[in-house]
């Protein structure tokens, strides 16, 4: 397991440059007038064995979504002005007013910001010319926010058959298309999506929200070749909220087509011309790189490439400490602080993030700042957080922003290791019984993110206790019961393929599982990827 061996773990005196919802601060903190920190999380990113390990941290294109919005709607709920464009049902991109991820929103229902969606096929079977048919509309802010329609051509490259931006006053007026793809641009196979991309601003979460609500629908989805009909999708055998169709032909995922270059790392296969070397696993950002740190005479190691990656925490609880004891009484501040490695000369258009999210458990705040440094060291970086208000959780993002690949000396930093989440402020309430489970008696599901079977292990308390472990989706929904039944005392485990109770395959994003035994319970967050 790691330790801390680097200088400055501890300082006397913390200071943070950050932006906080787009308004510069500064934030001092002398910790000798506090009472003595909380840990509330820790990660070293090595198993019991040395090897790597996650521990739930994901990494990702820095502006990616954390979940896959397409699904199956009926437009039933608060707040649509549409209807199903055939039948019952239509596959929606685009979150409802009574989702929780939509909280924090200015208006809903509709779509979010920098959201990359797919709607994605799997590889058909053709022959000859292929045609591509469906009903579609849309609502997006025009000239920012598109639909592509793509197919994979034979090198593998998605190519745009056509794109739709169409908004409020620009409506599409079309809503039958049809798309031909010649017998020479596949070989005998290929795959098809519909990629939504949107920028930073004006949509249903934020800026002009009233003006927005469509996003995009597509019905009647049809693929024919010269044999006749391929594939059919008319979206009322799905059950609402469904994002895979029943045959498994067409599924929602998030769009990966940026480069997110993270990835964990041994110590002992990277660079560091520092005195205090740490060989354990590390977080780097150098997958999808084509150029090596020759300028310092080091031509076996790989530099970033261009760009704009991070590492995702998961969900940290401000209300619990590191062993599962609750805690109650003001926050005062929250401290994150990480070792990182420094080589990143001012001048070369390359910084290290540091992002932390507040979370009520809607979203209601971020803090970001960006960090250069030349001096080719390990240096343990403290970040203040002062949350707002009802902050209960908050997701901690370390990542590179490389705008300058060609650099004429690239470096491979930053790395990033040891995060410690401390709390400031407040008491151990409750502490852990011996006789029944708090947080420590449901272990965190492995491995997470998982694809296409996780573990979760948990601990029955002494005697015959009637045990219930079950999986909620998003919105709170039961989708699976894994246990429920009396189990004796002890630890024990089960496993978990990705499927509700009816034994269908689940889309990919957040879950939570929950388990009971007696009058306790206690959930935790898990991701499920495809």
């Amino acid at each position: 397991m790691s330790t801390y061996p680097f200088p400055g773990h501890r300082g006397a005196r913390r200071a943070a440059v950050c932006v906080l919802m787009a308004v510069a601060c500064v934030v001092l903190l002398d910790t000798d007038a506090l009472a003595a920190p909380i840990t509330v999380a820790q990660f070293d990113f090595d198993d019991e064995f040395g090897g790597p390990d996650a521990e739930g941290w994901r990494a990702l294109e820095r502006e990616g979504d954390e979940d896959a919005y397409f699904h199956v709607e009926d437009f039933s709920g608060a707040g649509h002005t549409i209807s199903p464009l055939s039948g019952s049902a239509s596959m929606w991109c685009g979150l409802t007013a009574e989702d929780p991820r939509t909280c924090h929103w200015e208006g809903a229902p509709g779509y979010g910001n920098s959201w990359r969606q797919n709607l994605s096929s799997v590889e058909f079977a053709v022959q000859g010319d292929v045609t591509l048919a469906f009903l579609m509309d849309a609502s997006l802010e025009t000239g920012y926010d598109f639909v592509f329609v793509q197919y994979e051509d034979l090198d593998g490259a998605w190519i745009t058959l056509d794109s739709y931006d169409c908004g409020r006053f620009s409506p599409c007026n079309t809503p039958s298309q049809s798309y031909v793809i010649p017998a020479a641009e596949h070989d005998g196979t290929i795959r098809f999506r519909f990629f939504l991309s949107s920028d930073g601003a004006i949509s249903d979460e934020g800026f002009w929200a009233a003006f927005i609500h469509t996003a995009f629908v597509v019905d009647d989805l049809s693929v024919s070749d010269a044999t006749g009909l391929v594939d059919f999708q008319d979206f009322e055998s799905e059950a609402i909220n469904d994002a895979v169709t029943t045959d498994g032909n067409w599924y929602a995922e998030v769009n990966s087509d940026a480069l997110n270059s993270g990835g964990l790392h041994s110590g002992t296969s990277l660079l560091q011309e520092s005195v205090t070397q740490n060989s354990t696993n590390m977080w780097a950002f150098l997958g999808g790189s084509t150029t090596k740190y020759t300028c310092v005479g080091h031509p076996e190691q790989a530099t970033t490439p261009w760009t704009r990656s991070i590492v995702r925490s998961p969900r940290i609880s401000i209300m619990q400490d590191v062993d599962g004891n609750l805690l109650s009484g003001v926050v005062d501040s929250i401290v994150v602080s990480f070792d990182v490695y420094r080589d990143i000369p001012v001048g070369q258009q390359k910084s290290y993030i540091t992002q932390i999210l507040s979370y009520s458990p809607c979203f209601i705040g971020r803090q970001r700042s960006w960090h250069d440094g030349n001096q080719k060291d390990w240096f343990r970086h403290e970040v203040v957080l002062v949350p707002p208000a009802g902050t209960i959780e908050i997701v901690v993002e370390l990542g590179v922003d490389n705008t300058t690949p060609d650099h004429p000396c690239n470096s491979h930093a930053p790395l990033f290791d040891n995060v410690v989440v401390e709390r400031f402020g407040g008491v151990v309430t409750a502490t852990q019984p011996a006789d029944g489970p708090l947080r420590g008696a449901l272990s965190q599901n492995r491995p997470n993110p998982f694809n296409p079977i996780t573990v979760i292990e948990y601990e029955v308390p002494a005697g015959n206790e009637h045990v219930q472990l079950r999986i909620f989706d998003a919105r709170g929904r039961i989708v699976r019961t894994l246990v429920d039944e009396r189990q004796r005392g002890g630890p024990a485990s089960v496993s978990w393929d990705g499927t509700d109770q009816d034994g269908r395959q689940l889309a990919s994003g957040v879950y939570y599982y929950q388990l009971t035994t007696g009058n306790k319970q206690v959930s935790r967050r898990m991701v499920l990827l495809k």
